[in-house]
């Protein structure tokens, strides 16, 4: 595929979710469904996941400042969508609030995922965004700390949100990220393989959480501990 098959598609995955995101109706456009005997609490939470795995994927690209012509135009406009849509998802008292503070387990996860978009892509999505939003991101992060993490990839979850508090000058609960870190490196089978637990389990998630987010984990958290600098 070109490059301007790329972009093309990024568009068309992208425009319809950041637009509906940006007016604050990014729930009622997405119109979830699911079956009847499935948790009901996973279609609150599936703002907070479209939103995160969509900036997770597209913020390098976002963050770029090398674009032009129309690929710049473009990426100038949907960087401002994410920034709007932002700016009101992380205020508490807002319809759209992406219920940070809350007692879903799955919330955690796919806050994960946000905070490696917002870590991936600070130029374009943290530093345009007002002080009294960066303040209510914050506070989301650390609002998702009564949920205990499960004993699988899941640890990386709790050790990405508090990565992305460490990167904007926020104290992180350390002990979730070193605990992540070093279980992690007991889970290590060879071959660039995670047990993902404590018995052997062998999945898409290697590529799609283990490897990603321990290694955007170790990168934000360079300098800080010898121990986990020794991972490089």
């Amino acid at each position: 595929m070109s490059r301007e098959q790329w972009i093309f598609y990024l568009d068309r995955l992208a425009r319809p979710l950041l637009e509906s995101a940006a007016r604050g109706e990014l729930e009622s456009a997405l119109a979830a469904e699911h079956h009847p005997q499935c948790d009901s609490a996973r279609l609150r939470t599936a703002p907070l996941e479209a939103m995160g795995r969509l900036l997770s994927g597209i913020s390098p690209w976002l963050a770029l400042d090398s674009l032009s012509g129309s690929e710049e135009a473009l990426r100038q406009e949907l960087a401002d969508l994410s920034v709007r849509a932002l700016e009101i998802q992380v205020d508490p008292t807002h319809r759209a609030y992406l219920r940070f503070k809350g007692e879903e387990h799955q919330t955690l996860v796919d806050a994960a995922f946000l905070a490696q978009g917002l870590l991936r892509g600070m130029g374009a999505l943290w530093e345009p965004l007002s002080d009294t939003a960066k303040a209510q991101m914050v506070q989301g992060m650390i609002d998702l700390r009564n949920r205990k993490p499960g004993f699988n990839n899941w640890l990386l979850f709790g050790a990405m949100t508090e990565a992305l508090l460490h990167a904007v000058g926020s104290q992180p609960d350390l002990m979730r990220i070193d605990y992540a870190i070093r279980q992690h490196e007991q889970w290590y089978v060879g071959d660039g393989t995670y047990a993902d637990g404590p018995e052997f389990h062998f999945d898409y998630y290697n590529s799609y959480v283990i490897h990603p987010m321990l290694t955007d984990v170790l990168l934000t958290m360079r300098g800080v501990d010898r121990a986990w600098d020794s991972f490089w």
